[in-house]
């Protein structure tokens, strides 16, 4: 003989999803308009508290500093405790170096292929290069003067400081 199936109770019933919400239309042409946590980056680079807010105002001008070539050595000084500083002086260190490698290798190879076609193929990557350093000085200005821990593009995942 088979066994009766035993009666289940009815699910419970769920509650009915939030309507979405309409679009919000910005009051001016080039106005950013807050569209809910949704929309929000998965990382944030807001101060994590009132102190490192503090930190951030205080020395966006050491850490624009810092992306000023030799000139990097004023804020790795002046700032050095400084969270915000800090990062940006590394930033700043690793973009010097990497300028410093690259004015080296264009003087060796300049030296050794004196009036050769690789002398002029160098001197022509050699103004490529110096004009990508430049860029990402600004870049890397523009987030220090803007408070934020952007690394750069490339070499921002090297870190000298500690």
């Amino acid at each position: 003989e088979q066994a009766s199936p035993t009666p289940q109770a009815p699910a419970p019933e769920q509650p009915a999803a939030a309507p979405a919400r309409p679009p919000v239309q910005p009051q001016y042409a080039n106005q950013a308009v807050y569209a809910g946590p949704e929309q929000m980056p998965y990382y944030s680079q807001t101060p994590a508290n009132d102190a490192d807010a503090f930190d951030i105002a205080s020395n966006k001008g050491m850490a624009a500093l810092s992306y000023i070539g030799v000139l990097v050595l004023i804020p790795l000084f002046a700032r050095s405790g400084s969270r915000f500083a800090r990062f940006h002086i590394n930033q700043g260190l690793v973009l010097m170096f990497a300028e410093m490698i690259v004015s080296v290798g264009y003087r060796v190879i300049s030296v050794m292929f004196h009036r050769t076609n690789l002398n002029a193929i160098a001197l022509i990557l050699y103004l490529i290069l110096g004009f990508v350093f430049f860029i990402l000085s600004i870049i890397g200005i523009v987030h220090a003067v803007k408070g934020k821990y952007k690394k750069l593009p490339v070499l921002g995942g090297i870190n000298i400081l500690k």
